[in-house]
């Protein structure tokens, strides 16, 4: 999997090194790049390796040093969250009271969302 880079900060690592918006971002350093934490991950080391996709499937590798003080300058679109699909007996999501506030009763599965921002996660997915 990769993602989609949506938008480049001007006079950032990114555009000073030619990433363009709509290209994939497939790599960074031979790893694969799946979300957003992967991309703040893995691009705080001090030398970057881009392995990128064009709009017409051409490959680019870019070399980057990351010095720090200057934004990376990538927007990644936004993936969505996974929910749980299965139905447990005992889901606390399920036995909550009605009319609480409507984000209580997503069903997230998706580690990175957890990761983040503390959700609770199934981890079944």
């Amino acid at each position: 999997m990769a993602v989609y880079i949506k938008r480049i900060a001007p006079n950032s690592l990114a555009s000073n090194n030619g990433i363009l918006p709509g290209w994939v971002l497939l790599k960074i350093n031979g790893k694969n790049i799946n979300n957003f934490l992967d991309l703040q991950f893995y691009a705080a080391d001090p030398e970057l390796i881009f392995l990128l996709q064009d709009e017409h499937g051409n490959e680019h590798i870019i070399e980057v040093e990351n010095d720090f003080s200057t934004n990376l300058g990538i927007e990644i679109q936004f993936h969505s969250c996974r929910t749980c699909c299965n139905k447990c007996i005992f889901c606390f999501v399920d036995q909550m009271p009605q009319n609480l506030r409507q984000s209580l009763y997503v069903k997230d599965d998706d580690y990175v969302f957890s990761f983040v921002y503390g959700n609770f996660i199934t981890l079944t997915n």
